[in-house]
């Protein structure tokens, strides 16, 4: 796929213009992303970028996600139903398994 030598990127196929970009251990980039944003409590995407399409102050809040948990605590139906307390304040032990952190940002972002 990549000639013969490791490439964080190839050429794609359909469209010659773009590149195709590989993660390379996914799940603890994934990991170190959560991590990243319990630590920071925000998250904010490329501006330049994104700007057109999310507006020009677009962020993830960790505190919007304590939020919709202190809604969501005390109902029988949940928007965001595999969301916990150890989600919001992860352990140590929690913050070094890769498959933690995806469950819990899977359940934190599938609303948006």
């Amino acid at each position: 796929m990549c000639g013969g030598r490791l490439a964080h990127s190839i050429e794609h196929p359909f469209r010659k213009e773009e590149r195709l970009f590989f993660l390379f251990d996914f799940t603890h980039n994934f990991k170190n992303i959560f991590n990243n944003f319990v630590n920071k409590k925000i998250m904010s995407p490329p501006t330049a970028q994104y700007e057109d399409i999310l507006g020009k102050d677009c962020c993830a809040r960790f505190q919007h996600i304590a939020h919709l948990y202190a809604i969501e605590e005390s109902k029988s139906l949940k928007i965001a139903h595999g969301l916990k307390k150890a989600s919001l304040n992860p352990s140590n032990i929690a913050r070094t398994s890769p498959q933690h952190a995806i469950s819990k940002t899977f359940v934190l972002f599938q609303q948006y």
